[in-house]
């Protein structure tokens, strides 16, 4: 399952779901807003690892996490089209 982090109104973001559908693969989608905001019950989630990623690709918007690791929208679309 691919994991997705958008934003609301992002087309990119919609771009990259519609082909993750084209190519049949499963996906869960999060706001990445929500998932970094700092929050109650913080330490129990992923969140600081969300926010770890998100630094890591630079701060790409989507950002998809493929396998546990995260990509900005391009390279995962090179990793899963490796993998099938």
């Amino acid at each position: 399952m691919v994991v997705v982090y958008g934003k609301k109104e992002c087309k990119i973001c919609e771009e990259a779901i519609a082909k993750l559908k084209i190519l049949g693969l499963q996906y869960e989608y999060h706001d990445i807003e929500e998932a970094i905001t700092p929050k109650e019950g913080w330490r129990e989630t992923d969140a600081t690892t969300v926010v770890a990623w998100h630094k890591m690709i630079g701060e790409a918007i989507p950002m998809l996490v493929v396998d546990g690791k995260p990509y900005d929208y391009p390279g995962a679309m090179r990793v899963l089209k490796q993998q099938s």
